[in-house]
């Protein structure tokens, strides 16, 4: 009688196609972990933005007359005045794109009707 040792084909077969079931699944779940992380990383740098772009009109007597006398119903503040005041990094990286956001790009602050600064930071 034969001594036989190791694995069939079938039965390698069986275990690569396993293995690749395991792997694409696997990829995905990552992938999909990955982008879910960048939009959180997206979304703190938005409250970011915004909550330094309140700080700054707050403390800007000009600015902040000018929106309660309602001589003006919305500021745009550049991400350069911030960077400026030192309130933001000087290179902003959009980390769901990896592309670094213009210092031309505004935040726009107004008057909600209670009084209080809401500040919007839109990244296209």
């Amino acid at each position: 009688m034969k001594n036989k040792k190791g694995f069939t084909l079938m039965e390698l077969l069986a275990v690569i196609g396993l293995l690749s079931a395991l792997s694409t699944v696997s990829f995905y779940n990552v992938n999909k972990i990955s982008e879910q992380r960048k939009q959180k990383e997206l979304n703190i740098l938005i409250n970011n933005v915004e909550e330094n772009a309140n700080f700054y009109i707050i403390n800007n007597d000009e600015i902040r007359t000018k929106l309660l006398n309602k001589e003006e119903t919305t500021e745009c503040t550049t991400l350069e005045t911030l960077q400026n005041e030192g309130l933001l990094e000087q290179t902003i990286i959009n980390p769901v794109t990896n592309e670094q956001i213009p210092s031309s790009t505004c935040v726009n602050s107004k008057l909600d009707e209670s009084g209080k600064i809401i500040s919007t930071f839109v990244i296209e």
